[in-house]
């Protein structure tokens, strides 16, 4: 049976460590780290939303291989599907 809390949009402050979503420009990624909110608003922009958040990009390819690799990735302002979310009871 699939768990209720899959497959559907959500926010950045709801990620848990685990979980696989895809975002803007289908880039699939595994969380690493759960998101911390900023301390102080950003140079450019002014905002005080979510740190980046250190993730997995999982490379999805039918003709090479492709290494994953760890990267940090802005969730603020855009689309996050959850894909697969782990159970860390």
């Amino acid at each position: 049976m699939m768990n209720m809390e899959q497959n559907k949009l959500i926010k950045v402050e709801y990620l848990q460590v685990g979980d696989e979503v895809i975002v803007t420009g289908l880039r699939y990624l595994k969380i690493l780290r759960t998101p911390t909110l900023r301390t102080t608003p950003t140079r450019i922009y002014g905002c005080t939303g979510y740190k980046s958040v250190k993730c997995l990009d999982i490379q999805l390819s039918k003709f090479e291989e492709c290494e994953d690799r760890e990267v940090y990735y802005d969730f603020n302002y855009c689309d996050i599907w959850l894909v697969k979310r782990e159970n860390n009871n």
